[in-house]
């Protein structure tokens, strides 16, 4: 990696000088140890590329900064304490008010591994726990996931997440629009970041089917926003590949298929019902075959159908009364 390839801080505020000694506020910190990151990266081949870089994404109090903090190791040891010491005291603190919740998302990035994994367990814990959505807190929770470093997260991590969030939605998405609309966009972000580190493996049973089935039901809703993050969702699900197997997928269909066969093969009396009983599985049976040869060119159909519907409806103000960003 090179200076090319780091964004510029997110929060930039005034920086510490000589005579300050502690820390002033969170967004300092946060500031401080992102540029602390820069300083971190390995640089590029020649002198002159690195400095061009640097210019390039820092700006001259900046780098004259973190020129002085190279050479004052102890400093910054204690600039990334302070910061895994919050982390350590929001885990363990019960009560975690809105403030601080917010606080310790902004020091997802600048944690080191082990922080931030604890970090990322104890969200997903108190999301399960907690009775009453909270449309805040799982916006906090997809930004700490989705602000991740590179090689921080294993997938387990990410199916916990994607499973925790799954489960919420499944007992909520039949009753009010907001919170099945807000754990739909949820899903949709998880799995892409699900996407990007190739994840794969992911249980069929438990969490690919039951996803499917509420993303599905959710892709006919009349609100074209709601309805475009569905197909968006089902459609970035199928870049997450399941853990089943080519021949399993053979033999789940075309035990359908079988029974289906025997049913209309045993009719010995012309009764019709158990003849179209059993031309009724196997029509099912085969169009779930079908329906898995054309699954990418669904989703894609089904995007554009719901792309249109966003582009009418911000032309005529619709979307339940109001436009979502």
């Amino acid at each position: 990696m090179t200076f090319n390839n780091v964004s510029k801080p997110a929060i930039r505020t005034e920086l510490p000088n000589k005579q300050q000694d502690r820390i002033v506020g969170n967004d300092q910190l946060v500031y401080c140890c992102s540029l602390l990151l820069h300083g971190s990266v390995t640089p590029s081949s020649t002198a002159d590329s690195v400095d061009a870089s640097q210019e390039r994404i820092l700006n001259k109090t900046e780098f004259e900064w973190l020129e002085e903090m190279k050479k004052d190791t102890t400093e910054q040891d204690h600039l990334r304490e302070l910061a895994a010491e919050m982390a350590e005291e929001f885990v363990k603190d019960a009560f975690k008010t809105s403030d601080e919740i917010i606080e310790i998302v902004a020091l997802g990035p600048i944690l080191d591994r082990e922080h931030y994994r604890k970090l990322l367990s104890c969200f997903i814990s108190v999301f399960d726990d907690a009775c009453i959505l909270d449309v805040n807190f799982l916006q906090d929770f997809v930004q700490l996931v989705q602000s991740v470093s590179p090689g921080f997260l294993d997938a387990e991590d990410l199916v916990k997440s994607l499973s925790t969030i799954r489960t919420r939605m499944q007992s909520t998405y039949q009753q009010s629009t907001e919170h099945p609309y807000n754990l739909t966009l949820a899903v949709s972000r998880i799995l892409d970041v699900m996407a990007d580190h190739k994840v794969k493996d992911l249980d069929r049973i438990q969490e690919n089917e039951p996803l499917s089935e509420v993303l599905s039901s959710l892709r006919g809703n009349s609100d074209p926003y709601f309805m475009y993050q569905a197909c968006y969702a089902l459609q970035a699900l199928q870049y997450v590949p399941d853990n089943e197997t080519p021949l399993q997928a053979v033999l789940r269909y075309s035990a359908g298929i079988g029974s289906s066969l025997m049913r209309v093969a045993g009719v010995v009396k012309l009764d019709l019902t158990p003849i179209l009983e059993g031309l009724s599985s196997l029509q099912e049976s085969l169009g779930s075959i079908v329906q898995i040869a054309g699954t990418v060119y669904d989703g894609v159909c089904s995007l554009m159908e719901s792309g249109q519907g966003v582009f009418d409806s911000l032309k005529e103000g619709y979307a339940s009364g109001k436009k979502r960003p």
